[in-house]
């Protein structure tokens, strides 16, 4: 018989694993709200139910450790709760330097916490306290016999916050857990989760790209039923004469015999067409469905990205005597966690630029007229195919003269040029590598490389970075980025017989040159656009395929870029927008300038990628090579004037690059000179700098739409007697009336949406009875 002895468990190190890093996991959200509250309890001090709501979530901790066996956060976590039960009595007052001690409590915790995810906790208790300055703090504080506030040695055993910036080692007890380098994005379990998440992403996007597949294959089944008609009908013909003429009639039976071959063959085609092309939109019914569930299981909440700000902003304010309040709007965005995880990078920097850039002390900003807390405020909201993000300061500025001063000590501008550049165009020199406008370096910025990280950061992420600033008002920054770094929307074109993909949110506008309107001083084609000289380049010249400008106008270009990277890509075709997936670049490819990624298309034909900001700097450097050998540069064919008046001049508002395009070439036709906008904020910017003869906007738009556009135009006496067009795509009944109620002159739809009726549209109201 068998005996089985009865003995105590033995230790399970894999199951203690599994529930430390568990802990680990639950501790870093509630740590995170810890902060947050104490940082609001700072604020108002008087704020009771954040002292309850504090006392909650640290007894949540408590006991959750206790499980786990971590006795030194035990004791942490009821320490800082006897403090807050003090606060709540009224025997403790809340202080700055009260709340620096829980604070760096809170940070202790969370290094605790990764320690004994790290290694194994045997012997981690009290003992492992000894000798740390905030523990003795805490117990003196939850003392029954403690003053009414932290002690005047407080301040020396717990300094003033040194803003930690991102990367800095995580294990220092006084670095605050909120900058530390493994947030819970990053950390082993997210990171694994995030990768499984990643391959079903790419399996999906291919079955969504493969779908449609199917699409171009039915259209070339209906081209060959097209055929067939067309052969059937030169059948019947062929019968016609043969009736009439001296045939037998074994001739006839022969050609009655495949003549009803022929319209079997017809039926069965037909019946074929039917069956795949209700399997074609079921397949890409379900394939679109399964990107989208994969797409969704990958998003996060862009309060996520935020959540180290707040801290952040304290002790950068704390640490140069200002005081800043943070302001974050658009938290419940969902975004990819992949992009959620470079844009958190991006806010490090641009907060921490504006804190320590912009912001002014108190006494400076009293004496400016403003109040003395400034404003940092950071928001995000979606758009078509884009995030796009605004950090924004209320503070003094850029400060324009000595940003010209030290770009001409650099060398890299002259007095002259300094000069006559726009302002636009000098602001992005603020993310040159090395340059800075403070006078001397600090422990958090003057070296010149934060904003160099950014613009590095967002050109790998296929973005763009718009930079605006008021003397006195603040300085903003507005990102533009892809929703997803796996799949994008991208406008395809085609040059020296290649394909290339430029993704959308950084194209501007798509346009058909038929005369250049200028060439500079070097002989470089320039062209006009928007109130911007910008300059038009080859893509096959940059990308070394041949001399560009092949065949006579008109030519395709494709403007893009912001400021002074903003260029007009010349290229044979435009192909229109496309969904693609990306695919890893051949290791050949790799490091090829200009170029960020590979993609294929549904029928089959690779197509690479550009980065255009990448394809500027090409370009740039061969002309300074070409003048360094003393070789002329290339310039585009003799160019011709181009005048056309003023009141011929019709903004055009629509969030498609294609649809833009469409509708200016068919007004191009008419005699008319086109100005575009991606979205209602750009159009209101448009006419408050440009006289237009016409608006004509699409109702749904990003950001401001359509009909918001109109109304600020009818209630404006500058431009109320501007002729508004609307254009409603949703084909909404109800959405017609809305455009007259607020002042469109006319609202098309259905059919009256194709670029020639519109032309014919935009006549009736421009040219004279």
């Amino acid at each position: 018989m068998n005996r089985h002895d009865i003995s105590p468990a033995a230790p399970d190190p894999e199951g203690d694993t599994v529930l430390l890093e568990l802990f680990r996991r639950e501790t870093e959200p509630q740590l995170a709200r810890v902060i947050q509250r104490l940082l609001e309890l700072e604020q108002a001090p008087a704020n009771r139910e954040a002292v309850r709501d504090l006392m909650r979530v640290l007894h949540s901790l408590k006991g959750a450790a206790r499980v786990v066996g971590l006795s030194a956060i035990v004791s942490l976590s009821h320490a800082m709760e006897e403090c807050l039960a003090r606060v709540m009595a009224g025997r403790l007052t809340v202080t700055p330097s009260l709340v620096d001690v829980l604070i760096h409590a809170a940070d202790r915790i969370q290094v605790l916490a990764r320690e004994a995810t790290c290694l194994r906790p045997d012997g981690v208790g009290t003992d492992s306290l000894a000798g740390c300055p905030v523990w003795a703090e805490l117990q003196r504080l939850a003392a029954p016999d403690a003053a009414a506030g932290p002690a005047a040695s407080t301040q020396a055993q717990t300094p003033r916050p040194a803003a930690v910036k991102p990367g800095d080692s995580a294990g220092h007890t006084a670095e605050p857990s909120v900058h530390a380098s493994g947030s819970a994005l990053c950390s082993a379990a997210g990171r694994a989760e995030q990768a499984q998440l990643d391959r079903l992403l790419r399996l999906a996007s291919q079955i969504f790209a493969d779908a449609r597949w199917l699409g171009p294959f039915l259209g070339r089944m209906r081209e060959l039923r097209l055929r067939h008609l067309r052969a059937g009908a030169l059948l019947d013909g062929l019968d016609h004469q043969l009736a009439w003429s001296s045939g037998g009639a074994d001739a006839a039976e022969l050609l009655q015999g495949f003549r009803e071959e022929w319209r079997t063959c017809g039926r069965e085609l037909d019946s074929c067409a039917e069956l795949l092309g209700a399997y074609e939109q079921r397949c890409a019914q379900w394939s679109h469905r399964l990107y989208l569930a994969v797409l969704e299981a990958r998003v996060r909440p862009f309060a996520e990205a935020t959540r180290r700000l707040p801290r952040l902003v304290r002790d950068l304010a704390r640490a140069g005597g200002k005081e800043v309040t943070l302001v974050v709007s658009g938290g419940e965005v969902r975004v990819d966690r992949a992009v959620l995880e470079r844009v958190e990078e991006l806010l490090l920097h641009l907060v921490r630029n504006a804190v320590d850039h912009g912001c002014e002390p108190p006494q400076e900003r009293v004496r400016a007229g403003k109040p003395s807390r400034a404003i940092v405020r950071v928001e995000a909201e979606l758009r078509p195919h884009e995030l796009c993000v605004r950090v924004a300061d209320d503070g003094r500025g850029v400060d324009m003269a000595a940003l010209r001063r030290r770009l001409i000590e650099s060398g890299q501008l002259t007095p002259e040029q300094a000069e006559s550049l726009p302002a636009a165009r000098l602001l992005h020199f603020l993310f040159q590598p090395g340059l800075t406008l403070k006078p001397a370096v600090t422990a958090d910025s003057g070296r010149g490389i934060g904003l160099d990280v950014v613009r590095q950061t967002i050109r790998e992420m296929r973005g763009e970075v718009e930079v605006n600033t008021t003397p006195g008002g603040g300085t903003t920054f507005v990102l533009h980025l892809p929703l997803t770094l796996s799949v994008i929307r991208a406008v395809v074109v085609e040059t020296a017989g290649e394909l290339y993909a430029f993704p959308l949110p950084q194209v501007r506008r798509l346009m058909r040159l038929h005369r250049l309107e200028q060439l500079s001083s070097a002989g470089c084609a320039l062209l006009q656009f928007n109130g911007e000289t910008v300059p038009v380049v080859s893509l096959e010249e940059v990308l070394g395929l041949g001399r560009g400008w092949v065949g006579p106008p008109p030519w395709w270009l494709v403007v893009a870029g912001e400021g002074p990277e903003a260029c007009a890509w010349q290229v044979d075709h435009c192909l229109g927008e496309q969904e693609l997936t990306l695919q890893a670049l051949d290791p050949l490819l790799q490091g090829l300038p200009g170029v960020t990624g590979a993609a294929v298309l549904e029928d089959g034909r690779p197509v690479l990628v550009l980065s255009t900001s990448g394809l500027r700097d090409l370009w740039m450097g061969r002309q300074a090579l070409r003048e360094a050998i003393g070789q002329a540069p290339t310039a585009g064919p003799a160019a011709t004037p181009l005048e056309t008046p003023a009141d011929r001049r019709v903004l055009v508002v629509d969030g498609s690059p294609v649809e833009r395009d469409r509708i200016r070439s068919a007004l191009t036709a008419r005699g008319y000179e086109t100005d575009e906008a991606r979205d209602g904020w750009e159009a209101w910017r448009a006419v408050r700098t440009r006289s237009y003869a016409m608006v004509l906007a699409t109702t749904a738009l990003p950001g401001m739409d359509g009909l918001e556009l109109t109304r600020r135009l009818r209630r404006d006496p500058r431009w109320f007697r501007i002729p508004v067009l609307l254009m409603n795509r949703r084909m909404d009944p109800g959405t017609n009336a809305l455009c007259y109620e607020a002042g469109a002159n006319a609202c098309l739809e259905g059919e009256a949406l194709e670029p020639g009726a519109i032309a014919a549209a935009v006549d009736r109201f421009l040219t004279p009875a």
